[in-house]
């Protein structure tokens, strides 16, 4: 606790005396001590009340960020699910494809092969 300096005038000393002045002080520091006390409780109070509404802010951010990553989950999923029928379908087409020209590049090769024979 903080001890305040009271300068008390040549004036007030002499009409109240050394007892007077002496109770007076010790009015002032009793009320001095009283606020300091009332400050420190309500302080301690408004801290409280600060703390509690820090841990439901918590919360509610927490809950929040936890509901923001299970709908980012789940749209993630939806895109590799997309994507991976995307690109089997294009796998599928490529397969058809090849398999369309490998089928041309024999025919050939087998009809040049046997024009090849007879023609011989």
């Amino acid at each position: 606790m903080a001890t305040i300096a009271i300068n008390i005038s040549k004036n007030l000393r002499d009409k109240l005396g050394e007892e007077g002045v002496q109770e007076f002080v010790s009015i002032l520091n009793q009320i001095n001590t009283t606020q300091t006390e009332e400050m420190e409780r309500l302080n301690g109070r408004t801290y409280e009340k600060f703390q509690r509404e820090l841990a439901h802010h918590r919360e509610l951010l927490s809950s929040q960020i936890d509901h923001i990553g299970e709908r980012l989950g789940g749209e993630i999923r939806q895109s590799e699910e997309r994507l991976r029928g995307e690109t089997d379908k294009k796998n599928a087409e490529l397969r058809a494809e090849l398999i369309k020209w490998m089928f041309i590049f024999w025919s050939t090769t087998i009809i040049t092969m046997v024009a090849g024979y007879l023609l011989k």
